[in-house]
């Protein structure tokens, strides 16, 4: 059984991804994130990372960045409001505030949430996707941990020791 009291749903592409990278919220602890950052294809990806760590992120190491956004992109974890993917205001969270804990949130909204996330990580479910796929996604979170852990040192002992 999973334990939902620490998984959360983020609003801020930008936000969320820099207090990932500041280790203030754990990539597993992660459902989805909404944003209103536009990346219609590929390319696009480019020029979101390119800005963002000139502001939101500067100061991160962009490659530990860019490895953050996909992870989420390629899994289905973002959703974009402004590339018409059919969400009407009032059917995820308002952008109040950059995280909603899952337990926070109506019944009918969690449970739709839910039954992704345990396709993606729980090995036995009756929503199963292939255990090798499962087991990559687990495989590439913790090395993203990891990177994420490096990054976070490097950006401390570079940036926040000097103020």
């Amino acid at each position: 059984m999973i334990d939902y009291g620490s998984k959360v749903i983020g609003t801020s592409l930008s936000q969320c991804v820099s207090d990932i990278l500041l280790k203030n919220v754990k990539i597993d602890d992660v459902v989805i994130i909404y944003t209103n950052t536009a990346m219609h294809r590929f390319n696009h990806l480019d020029s979101v990372i390119e800005s963002y760590t000139k502001d939101r992120w500067a100061g991160h190491n962009v490659h530990v960045c860019r490895a953050v956004v996909e992870y989420f992109l390629f899994r289905g974890m973002i959703q974009q409001e402004r590339i018409g993917n059919g969400l009407v205001y009032g059917s995820y969270p308002d952008s109040d505030q950059t995280w909603y804990n899952l337990n926070d949130l109506s019944n009918e909204f969690r449970s739709s949430l839910t039954t992704v996330f345990q396709a993606n990580d729980v090995m036995k479910s009756e929503n199963d996707i292939p255990r090798s796929d499962k087991e990559h996604n687990i495989n590439e979170r913790n090395r993203l941990n990891n990177l994420i852990d490096a990054n976070c040192s490097l950006y401390h002992n570079l940036y926040m020791e000097g103020k």
